[in-house]
């Protein structure tokens, strides 16, 4: 496997997590902070993680209420992966935030916020 350097990666993760405007505003000076902070083991470990991890077919066995909620800009995970997400779980309701990033939880936080307390709510 081919060495990447985890702060680099990061970097790159980061400025696909957010959308335009927040990387103007916030994202550089957080990465600045983040890049002095983040152990390189500790990045590498995670990505490795993700890489490993797979288990769609467990998702049929949750018997809880779930949300699924994602951003329709996300450039960094398809986000037609939350319609098999939430497509091999019962009874998911599946939110889309039009627009939204990675981080659509920052940028559209009114949004984001409203939906996740009508779900707990169970509107």
């Amino acid at each position: 496997m081919r060495q990447i350097d985890p702060k680099k990666l990061m970097g790159m993760v980061i400025t696909l997590a957010v959308n335009d405007r927040f990387l103007v505003m916030a994202a550089g000076p957080l990465l600045r902070i983040f890049a002095g902070q983040l152990a390189t083991e500790g990045i590498r470990g995670q990505f490795e993680a993700i890489l490993g991890h797979d288990t769609l077919e467990l998702l049929p066995t949750i018997q809880a209420p779930a949300l699924v909620i994602v951003g329709t800009g996300d450039r960094l995970i398809n986000p037609t992966s939350s319609d098999v997400l939430a497509g091999a779980i019962p009874g998911a309701r599946l939110v889309k935030i039009e627009g939204g990033s990675h981080a659509f939880f920052i940028s559209k936080r009114g949004r984001f916020n409203r939906e996740v307390l009508d779900f707990l709510l169970g509107s």
